[in-house]
């Protein structure tokens, strides 16, 4: 978003949100601590100074114990809000290499719900089937030591089909800085329920995991505070570790080019970004599903036919102009249920979403050498449109889990013919 943005939200509301973006180049304390000082304490810093994280679950902070600007290291930028004076100050302050964007406030991808009954007897999730996920179980595959990160609402940790997935779990406070000591808890049931479909193991003979030997980098990023800031310091936290795969089913409605550079950063990292594409049917999608550097998700039924709700939309631009770049299963989905140990179903690109992540865990556990570009397009080549898939609604259609390992295999063999014989 431009300047004209920001100064338009500070004559709407006094202040603005405002993300620097830091050039590649080493900057010194004195100039991050100019920089921090154009920023000023937010109501979400008063929030955690009254009473602390949202739901009680962190500890208390004093009044002003952090600056009033995130600064993320990873990610190489600041953020915070600033006011007309704060604006006028990071004006004259900021280098010429450095530049600034206004944000928009992001949202959790709410799942739609189900009316349909959980499964009579246990068995494999349909959408789990669905993409032929058990023919690469049988060949050794489960996306064990892959790491996927997923910044939802947390997750059950005491779920017996998650509390073996988990390697790491970080939860934020309302404006972005890490809880010491948090425990691996779900503020709301959405988290465990899209955590279940990436890497959930079988228990009580359900299976709902598409991978159910990766591990899971969970963070809390959503329900309350400046989440814009939760989700920032959640993915600058996922860099700290060898992450392969980030599940974010969480947007804003949309097109807001203002994390492009950030998603950059995380395809020059190696991180395969697999977004949601919004609930809000036909002619919508969500940032920053809608770039066309990410996987973007739509959701569709077991007989192939759209969800109404699932978002799609074509832009004026050459590079994948039509999202979402293709679809997985996302109504009726079985998965674990927060605070109960058994399990629920629900409906959205929330639940299609992780199917992905699921799946890209697996190939790159049969190939980790593998590129994003390679594991993109294996899984784009894979892809398939059934009669009930309308082209501007699915895009390529759904991947299958057999063909995108064939096409990965091929892709590989071809880069190693290439190395060789150059």
């Amino acid at each position: 978003m431009s300047k004209t943005y920001i100064q338009d939200q500070i004559r709407k509301r006094g202040k603005a949100s405002v993300l620097v973006l830091l050039s590649g180049e080493t900057k010194s304390e004195r100039y991050l601590q100019t920089l921090g000082d154009c920023f000023e304490y937010s109501e979400q810093n008063q929030a955690v100074a009254a009473m602390g994280m949202t739901g009680g679950r962190g500890r208390l902070y004093r009044k002003h114990e952090h600056p009033p600007a995130l600064y993320l290291k990873n990610l190489g930028v600041m953020y915070g809000q600033i006011s007309k004076e704060g604006w006028q100050q990071l004006q004259g302050a900021i280098a010429t290499s450095d530049d600034v964007a206004g944000t928009a406030p992001m949202q959790p991808i709410r799942g739609l719900g189900s009316t349909a009954a959980l499964p009579a007897t246990p068995q494999v999730a349909w959408g789990v089937a669905k993409i032929n996920a058990p023919t690469l179980w049988q060949q050794g595959l489960s996306g064990k030591g892959v790491l996927v990160a997923h910044l939802d609402t947390g997750v059950d940790g005491d779920h017996p089909s998650l509390k073996p997935a988990v390697a790491q779990f970080a939860d934020f406070d309302a404006t972005g800085h890490l809880i010491d000591g948090a425990p691996i808890a779900d503020s709301d049931v959405h988290g465990s329920h899209t955590a279940g479909i990436i890497a959930g193991r079988p228990y009580q003979g359900q299976q709902i995991g598409v991978a159910p030997g990766c591990q899971l980098l969970s963070g809390a990023v959503i329900e309350g505070g400046d989440q814009v800031a939760r989700v920032l310091a959640g993915v600058d936290w996922m860099l700290n570790f060898p992450v392969r795969v980030l599940n974010l089913s969480l947007g804003f409605p949309g097109y807001f080019d203002q994390y492009i550079p950030l998603l950059d950063k995380l395809l020059s990292k190696g991180v395969l970004p697999v977004f949601a594409i919004g609930n809000d049917g036909p002619g919508t999608s969500c940032s920053p599903a809608n770039y066309p550097q990410a996987l973007s998700v739509g959701a569709v039924d077991d007989q192939g036919n759209p969800d109404p709700s699932s978002g799609s939309e074509t832009f004026p631009r050459k590079v994948n102009p039509l999202v979402p770049d293709l679809v997985m299963p996302g109504v009726d989905i079985v998965s674990a249920n927060a605070g109960e140990g058994n399990f629920r179903l629900d409906s959205g690109t929330s639940m299609a979403t992780p199917h992905l992540a699921g799946l890209a865990a697996l190939l790159i556990e049969a190939f980790p050498k593998a590129t994003v570009q390679q594991v993109q397009t294996a899984i784009c080549q894979s892809c398939a449109r059934m009669p009930t898939m309308p082209i501007d609604r699915v895009n390529l259609g759904m991947p299958d889990g057999p063909k995108a390992l064939a096409a990965l295999q091929e892709l590989m063999a071809s880069a190693q013919t290439a190395t060789a014989t150059s």
